[in-house]
């Protein structure tokens, strides 16, 4: 980790919480010998006039002109491997956050412990991303499992639906499930296995993903899904 500079921005409209998430961030890297760039920011538009490419973003969810949602959703249209972390006074703003992909939500004031966890949990995200290997026809592909949106079965075949493009796998669905975390991807119907992390709202009879696409639900399922959505949520709001 040490050769690797970490980039991170801080986007809030109050100087003074500016101030404090930088020192905490420059106590914690500098702690465990980690290089890193911190960018601050006032507001949205400043931030995504920056060209830099950065890491991980910690985002005031209300301020003036671009809320913090706004800026998430803008980030996520060009970046795909970054981590977004909210900060809020506003514990019903939780579930909104995900809608957008977020990784963590930290609470004002702002709690140290909390704070070099969601940190540390964001650097580890980053750096250590797991992959799985999908082998198809003519190629093989190493393909992020963050970037998964969902899976569906095609008969002894799937297709792994991702943030960049679908790749055909010769694997069953059930084969694929086995080496996939539990706690993060959920089989929602006999054909589909969708990512949590990746679920913009539950309807009736339908998922809907952070791309928008609708993916069947099956009935036995929806509690299950609901009460692992809850529980994903629970454990990445701190």
């Amino acid at each position: 980790m040490s050769n690797k500079i970490i980039s991170i921005a801080i986007c809030d409209d109050e100087k003074i919480i500016q101030d404090i998430v930088r020192t905490k961030c420059e106590s914690y890297l500098d702690e465990n010998n980690m290089s890193y760039e911190i960018s601050t920011f006032s507001n949205g538009m400043e931030l995504l006039k920056d060209n830099k490419k950065f890491d991980i973003f910690f985002l005031d969810v209300e301020m003036p002109g671009m809320n913090g949602f706004s800026i998430a959703e803008s980030i996520n249209r060009v970046h795909k491997d970054v981590c977004i972390i909210f900060l809020t006074s506003h514990v019903e703003m939780v579930q909104k956050a995900f809608k957008v992909k977020a990784f963590r939500y930290l609470f004002k004031p702002i709690i140290e412990e909390d704070f070099f966890e969601a940190l540390r949990d964001g650097i580890k995200e980053i750096y250590d991303v797991k992959k799985i290997i999908i082998n198809q026809k003519e190629k093989t592909s190493i393909v992020s499992v963050n970037e998964i949106i969902y899976i569906e079965a095609l008969g002894d075949n799937t297709a792994v639906y991702t943030t960049e493009e679908v790749y055909i796998s010769n694997k069953t669905l059930k084969a694929l499930s086995e080496v996939l975390d539990e706690s993060i991807f959920v089989r929602c119907h006999k054909s589909y296995i969708v990512s949590l992390r990746h679920i913009k709202e539950i309807e009736s009879r339908v998922i809907v993903t952070t791309s928008n696409i609708k993916i069947p639900i099956a009935v036995r399922s929806k509690k299950m899904v609901k009460e692992k959505l809850r529980e994903y949520v629970r454990e990445n709001a701190i």
